[in-house]
């Protein structure tokens, strides 16, 4: 689950769920369009470290996120925020 700290608080949010087997192991993870991935466990359960940045899962995860965005509603507004970072 994604969580940004605010004033006072936590707030913990997912818009989606995806996962990709790289290398022979799964990758899964929680997504916010606007606070971004979160990767977990099998269950859900928020990993201590996320992968680092030159991980081959973040190639996988790019993948997904074009798949997924080009379906998703919410991402279709968005589109020309993105195009900038290369996420065409």
């Amino acid at each position: 689950m994604t969580c940004i700290r605010i004033p006072n608080g936590v707030v913990c949010i997912s818009d989606t769920t995806g996962k990709a087997k790289v290398n022979g192991r799964w990758w899964h993870w929680e997504f916010h369009h606007y606070l971004g991935p979160s990767f977990t466990d099998k269950d859900g359960e928020p990993l201590r470290k996320s992968p680092p940045e030159n991980h081959p899962v973040w190639q996988a995860f790019g993948e997904w996120f074009k798949k997924h965005r080009a379906n998703c509603s919410k991402c279709k507004r968005d589109r020309e925020r993105y195009a900038p970072l290369g996420m065409k």
